[in-house]
């Protein structure tokens, strides 16, 4: 059974389609071209350090194998969340050098390449053009589309395993069954966070069943569901087991920021009207739910076609998935960047399907308006980031390579994200996860790089007994966004007197 039909002059016909959508994904990359070196911008109402400090934290393993020769998985937390990015990273950096820039333009190009897929398919170019309008050129989206973060990749790679999985029930060939959980799997290795969406297949599956009113527990769903058990125990033989201690570790320090006590409905108001309902948002908002309005309509007359449907019913368990984070009262919006992501495919399938079909002239006219005022406003958006532009983080990544500290240790939260450059070996701390318990015996920094109260590290030099103040030859002062940041020149005379050899 085929469930793909072909789709004449789906959108303008294939070679005008083809150049029109080729033009704008161009101009998408361009328009991220001026950002590859700006810091990253405030995303309001509220933003973890993440934009700024957590490039170069889930970067500089990888930069210190390739510079250094050194590599350890539990140097700190971040390629135990996220081991596929740095394993991303290796041929990028091997080729072009360990830069900022070099990691930014390799998030872009998976991104590109996503929806170069999505315009490879004529039935679906047309929602790849609207997801460009209304979602990757909105904010945050777009600006996390060019920072060196897993976010984006996994996005886009479960924009992929999307497409096979309507070709999967295009063709019913296990083959790309199995692809759409692999692609979805590496999605969850590029941050571990993610690992919900392995349900999307087997759930799609199920209700595809009920709506076909066939066996519920069908051969097909029993499949999906044991693919996702033998990933599962992959991951628990191949990572969890290997690095059982670390991971309990890790989940002792962070887990108060996602523990049940952290849950509630005031958390979930509070997100509703700070994420979906601001003046920022609310357009978008209100473009997906009336989306799911027309969804349901459409499903019930059964005017969507099959491989639109197919694509529908992915993203809106893609949807139901994440909002699972809408009652944690700690919420930075990088945890919401797949959750705009789901939105706007859903809603991007939905107008497509109305401005492809051959009734609903008043619908049309009112979706093209619609595209049009999101677009517009994700211009006005660019144009005052693009205005707004700082280079703090630039400009500090030069300061550290004018010192001559290729064979010197950098360490602190921020200190990562300012030796891109430099190339010297760098080293989150986190009070409670450096294996040795005092930084200094650990690394004998030349610099330490921290925040006055050392809230960033949990007051990880503070808890070892360090006075930081006290053993530095000198202090520089600086201010990265809203945090103000020390870099402290230690003495190491005094450092390694204190401080002994182990």
């Amino acid at each position: 059974m085929h469930l793909l039909p072909s789709i004449k002059k789906n959108f303008w016909g294939s070679r005008i389609s083809s150049a029109i959508c080729l033009l704008l994904l161009l101009l998408l990359v361009i328009s991220h071209l001026p950002f590859l070196s700006a810091d990253a911008q405030q995303c309001v109402p509220f933003e973890s350090r993440g934009s700024w400090s957590d490039e170069g934290i889930y970067t500089i393993q990888i930069r210190n194998f390739i510079n250094h020769g050194s590599f350890s998985a539990t140097e700190n937390d971040a390629f135990l969340k996220s081991p596929l990015l740095s394993a991303f990273l290796i041929v990028p950096f091997y080729l072009a050098g360990t830069e900022m820039e070099i990691a930014r333009f390799s998030v872009l190009a998976t991104v590109t390449l996503s929806l170069l897929l999505f315009f490879f398919n004529k039935s679906f170019r047309l929602v790849g053009a609207l997801l460009i309008l209304t979602t990757l050129l909105s904010f945050p989206v777009y600006q996390y589309s060019h920072l060196s973060l897993a976010e984006l990749c996994s996005c886009s790679l479960i924009l992929i395993a999307a497409l096979l999985f309507v070709r999967f029930l295009e063709t019913e060939k296990l083959f790309f069954l199995r692809m759409t959980v692999i692609l979805l799997s590496l999605a969850v290795l590029f941050k571990l966070q993610f690992l919900y969406v392995l349900l999307i297949p087997s759930l799609c599956i199920f209700v595809q069943n009920i709506l076909e009113r066939k066996i519920i527990v069908s051969k097909q769903f029993l499949i999906s569901v044991g693919y996702v058990f033998g990933i599962l125990i992959l991951f628990f033989v191949g990572w969890y087991l290997p690095f059982k201690n670390s991971l309990a570790q890790l989940a002792g320090v962070q887990s108060g920021k996602l523990s049940i006590e952290n849950i509630s409905v005031n958390s979930f108001k509070y997100n509703l009207e700070a994420y979906f309902f601001s003046s920022r948002n609310i357009l978008f908002t209100a473009c997906f739910l009336l989306s799911v309005l027309i969804a349901v309509t459409e499903f019930i007359s059964k005017k969507i076609p099959p491989h639109f449907s197919a694509l529908l019913l992915f993203s809106f368990f893609w949807f139901v998935l994440e909002s699972h984070k809408l009652p944690m009262n700690y919420l930075p919006i990088r945890y919401l960047i797949s959750f705009y992501f789901s939105m706007g495919v859903f809603t991007s399938v939905v107008f497509a399907h109305l401005l492809s079909s051959k009734q609903f002239l008043v619908l049309k006219l009112s979706v093209t308006l619609i595209v049009f005022l999101l677009f517009g406003n994700n211009l006005i958006c660019y144009t005052r980031a693009f205005q707004n532009r700082t280079y703090t983080i630039s400009n500090l990544n030069r300061y550290f390579a004018s010192q001559n500290l290729e064979s010197k240790v950098v360490i602190g939260n921020w200190a990562a994200g300012l030796t891109w450059k430099s190339k010297s070996l760098s080293y989150p701390v986190i009070n409670g996860l450096l294996a040795g318990g005092n930084p200094f015996q650990e690394y004998k920094p030349t610099i330490v790089v921290s925040e006055p109260d050392e809230d960033e590290s949990g007051k990880a030099f503070n808890a070892a007994g360090i006075n930081l103040n006290e053993l530095a030859d000198s202090v520089r002062q600086t201010k990265i966004a809203n945090w103000n940041i020390n870099i402290y020149w230690m003495n190491q005379e005094k450092m390694n007197a204190a401080y002994p050899e182990k």
